[in-house]
């Protein structure tokens, strides 16, 4: 791990490179959180809503750039607190390089309960905390022979993601429902797709 020390007086963190290898990661999204309200909860006050405000524009004007990243060899394993189920997401590799203001660019490859994922994610400046410019290709993968290819972009602008995906006869041991109807990703499958976020709602014109 290693810091630029002087780009830190002009709030900007410059990381020359950082590498993990065979890190270990348990995560627990159900641990610590509360989805009950209390009668005395109290709403946020303008000032306090303006003194967040005034931080989120202190943290946008903070600079971060990663020129090198890597992980080698690592672990992700996602526990649910209430079925005790477990995902474990192993032989994580990532290389390229990250930044808040230029994007990011990035090849990673990962093994999800026999599936293999490997691909290049890149992304343009980061906007309210997302990338205005996404665009992804995923080689899907699995013992058994079967395949499939992912290809995405997206646009972020007024709040606003603007999402075009395409497969190339993804043929996965998966099924999922849309509506009435089960898809049978087993048989195969090629689509493509124009999506709208926007507050949430997601709205697939095709």
């Amino acid at each position: 791990f290693a810091v630029d020390f002087l780009p830190l007086l002009r709030k900007k963190i410059f990381i020359k490179s950082i590498e993990l290898i065979e890190p270990i990661i348990l995560i627990d999204p159900q641990n610590g959180e509360s989805n009950t309200t209390n009668a005395t909860d109290k709403p946020i006050a303008k000032d306090e809503k303006k003194s967040e405000k005034t931080k989120a524009e202190n943290s946008e004007r903070l600079s971060v750039d990663i020129r090198k990243a890597s992980i080698v060899s690592g672990s992700v394993t996602l526990i649910d607190s209430k079925t005790k189920k477990k995902t474990e997401i192993k032989a994580i590799n990532l290389s390229g390089g990250f930044s808040f203001t230029h994007g990011f660019d990035m090849n990673v490859s990962a093994n999800i309960d026999g599936l293999q994922v490997s691909g290049t994610l890149k992304g343009d400046k980061f906007v309210d905390n997302v990338p205005s410019v996404l665009n992804a290709k995923l080689t899907l993968t699995q013992e058994k022979g079967m395949r499939g290819l992912i290809v995405l972009s997206a646009t972020h602008k007024n709040g606003i993601f603007e999402i075009k995906v395409s497969s190339d006869g993804i043929k996965l041991p998966f099924q999922f429902q849309i509506g009435s109807k089960t898809i049978d990703l087993e048989k195969g499958v090629q689509f493509n797709a124009d999506t709208v976020v926007k507050d949430k709602v997601v709205t697939i014109k095709r």
